[in-house]
């Protein structure tokens, strides 16, 4: 019996491998298995995972099996195929279990769930008037950092001149979230170090070192130049650049 790693994401979809040449019963088809590989934590006692054979006589069977965190709502879509369910808090450990009914041997594997971090990358614009400027919100949500300190995530931008932006996220309230934001800007003319240059169809991304469960969380954004004028300008406003307006109208050459 095998699961993907020592630790696991809760919330998410696990692939249970077992390999046992007995259950291949017909070899002109892939066969289900049912009742037969079951498994448990703290909070659910025992339920059956159903296998399917991986192909014709290949003896190996997998099946899908999700450790749901208690109070943690599930990603749309998420358990709609039926897959096999244990309750789980984090740092619970989860067990699956199979007894071959050949040599009577039970084999058993476990795994500590943990909570696999999301990022988000937002813009908005800050401030009023002639004070106004652009900002990137760096969002990272991982229920494990509850309480444990500032986690750092790093933006880079697909413009190879700009160094990568190594921003420590601060924690939002008691809550499980932590941001860090940069100032964005249309030029690149005395760029600062805490600030990223964004032109149109640049590609931004963002990356965190997750060690529960140990893997790299990445995300990335392709978006247009920030404005940093109101939505909605007064009548017959003027501006210097499209650039700077939030909206372009195509004109025609006697509307010029």
């Amino acid at each position: 019996v095998h699961l993907p790693a020592e630790l696991i994401s809760g919330n998410e979809v696990l692939l249970v491998t077992l390999v046992d040449a007995d259950l291949d019963v017909n070899r002109l088809a892939a066969e289900s298995v049912s009742a037969l590989l079951t498994a448990s934590s703290p909070l659910t006692s025992s339920v059956p995972v159903p296998l399917q054979e991986t192909g014709l006589s290949t003896g190996v069977f997998t099946g899908a099996l999700i450790a749901k965190l208690q109070g943690v709502a599930l990603p749309p879509g998420l358990g709609d195929a039926g897959e096999a369910q244990v309750q789980v808090n984090l740092g619970d450990a989860v067990g699956v279990s199979y007894t071959d009914a050949d040599t009577g041997v039970t084999a058993v594997k476990s795994a500590t769930v943990h909570s696999r971090g999301q990022l988000t990358i937002t813009s908005g614009i800050i401030g009023t008037g002639a004070g106004k400027y652009g900002i990137l919100q760096v969002s990272l949500t991982d229920e494990d950092l509850v309480g444990g300190g500032s986690p750092v995530a790093t933006l880079t931008s697909s413009d190879a001149s700009q160094a990568p932006k190594v921003l420590t996220l601060t924690q939002l309230g008691s809550t499980s979230t932590f941001s860090g934001s940069l100032r964005a800007r249309p030029s690149s003319v005395g760029l600062a170090s805490d600030e990223v240059y964004i032109r149109d169809g640049d590609t931004l991304a963002v990356s965190y070192y997750d060690p529960k469960p140990i893997t790299n969380v990445f995300f990335e954004v392709t978006s247009p130049r920030p404005r940093f004028v109101a939505p909605t300008p007064d009548h017959m406003t003027s501006f210097e650049s499209a650039m700077d307006c939030p909206f372009q109208i195509l004109l025609r050459a006697q509307d010029e």
